[in-house]
């Protein structure tokens, strides 16, 4: 591991006061993803798909990102993030007239709502280790890249047929400022295209805007997500709740 991502991981597991369990997972339908300890749960599970170049440094501290975000704030403000009770009957409904693809409901719900959590915070996050920590530049401006790669197969006709005209809309939106957010770390309005040949980039826009206009410190995470949802249409579709450390 880089020096930076031993510090980042102990910064997480000081903050937290729990460790941080960290394993390669092939199965992962995600790139990257952090579990953060709840209750009585004795570590945060961080699990990441394999890299090409075999250094998942950037995946971990990006993950890590999340953990530290939450208890940077005080406990009266710590919160996670879930579907809301009625998300999967929202699904369903938006399902019932493709019963080919009911059986991807809890793959597409699940998907959006990590995406809504993640993209948003996820700037802040990336923000914060593209200006504190040039040595892991290379690395997450490769994992970014991997990112675009994989958001741009969403776009495909194909995924147009099987999945419900708002949720690919949604999806399009927020990748569409995924893409917007990196053509401008790296200077390459050429990232972006996709999206403005296929009309989302004007919403992407907007996302960005809102991520310019909303505070950067973590109080503010939630108003960002909150924003978001309400750009994209997904205001409804889950809740923050307490993040507890106790049973």
């Amino acid at each position: 591991m880089l020096p930076c991502t031993k510090e980042i991981i102990q910064r997480a597991e000081r903050l937290t006061g729990k460790p941080v369990h960290m394993e390669e997972d092939r199965s992962l339908p995600v790139i990257s993803h952090i579990q953060i300890a709840r209750g009585p749960a004795p570590m945060h599970k961080l699990r990441y798909r394999p890299t090409p170049s075999g250094t998942p440094d950037y995946f971990i501290c990006f993950q890590c990102g999340f953990a530290i975000r939450i208890y940077e704030n005080p406990p009266e403000q710590r919160f996670d993030f879930e579907a809301s009770p009625d998300a999967p009957a929202r699904m369903a409904s938006l399902l019932k007239d493709n019963p080919a693809a009911s059986q991807l409901k809890d793959m597409l719900l699940g998907g959006l709502m990590t995406q809504l959590r993640s993209m948003p915070i996820g700037m802040r996050i990336d923000d914060w280790l593209f200006q504190e920590y040039p040595e892991l530049r290379l690395l997450q401006v490769a994992g970014a890249k991997a990112q675009l790669r994989d958001n741009s197969r969403a776009l495909s006709p194909e995924v147009k047929r099987q999945v419900p005209r708002m949720v690919f809309r949604a999806n399009a939106a927020m990748n569409a400022a995924f893409a917007l957010y990196w053509a401008k770390s790296l200077a390459d309005d050429s990232i972006s295209l996709p999206y403005k040949s296929t009309g989302f980039l004007p919403q992407g826009e907007t996302l960005i805007r809102i991520v310019e206009q909303v505070g950067s410190m973590p109080s503010e995470d939630r108003n960002l997500v909150d924003s978001w949802a309400a750009e994209v249409g997904l205001d409804g579709w889950y809740r923050w709740i307490p993040h507890r450390t106790d049973g």
